[in-house]
């Protein structure tokens, strides 16, 4: 590369932006407050396993390529094999998601039609449960969520309603 690097700016954030973020990425649904921020140092490398619906691939593409468009240092890709991934989408029922996956936290499955876990050495997994979610937009709302908040942002919240991490 011959350009030369460019200089970093700083940028400035509102107080009211700041506090959103502590909200969304210093705390979670479950677990309460976080220290620190969770982020991926590697690229996510994902594998699709269930009931892969045409509707679904299409949306997982177009959510990909969206994030890769807005977000750096790291890389989303599909890939082909569970072998190759560090993370696992998993379109179907709680049940069987449940049956096929080791979840730290099951108990928490049947009250939720979208879940994820990641972990700080960047793996993780999640599913839609597409059963349950009768509406197709409903089931591509939730692979939306969940695959965004599995990149760190783990909290909802109950400001902004056009927001991805909106909780109503």
């Amino acid at each position: 590369n011959t350009e030369p690097d460019k200089p970093k700016v700083k940028k400035e954030y509102s107080i009211e932006a700041q506090e959103y973020f502590k909200e969304i990425a210093l705390r979670s649904e479950f677990k309460g407050n976080r220290e620190n921020v969770l982020k991926w140092s590697s690229d996510m490398k994902i594998f699709v396993d269930g009931d892969k619906k045409g509707y679904l691939i299409t949306e997982l593409n177009r959510i990909v390529k969206e994030l890769n468009d807005i977000i750096d240092p790291i890389d989303i890709k599909i890939v082909s094999s569970k072998q190759e991934s560090n993370y696992v989408i998993y379109f179907g029922n709680y049940k069987n998601f449940e049956n096929n996956y080791k979840i730290y936290y099951p108990n928490l499955l049947e009250s939720n039609y979208g879940y994820f876990e990641v972990t700080p050495n960047n793996s993780g997994l999640m599913y839609v449960d597409i059963t349950r979610t009768s509406t197709i937009d409903g089931q591509k709302h939730l692979l939306r969520e969940e695959l965004t908040q599995s990149l760190g942002l783990l909290n909802d919240s109950y400001k902004y309603p056009e927001s991805i991490f909106y909780q109503g």
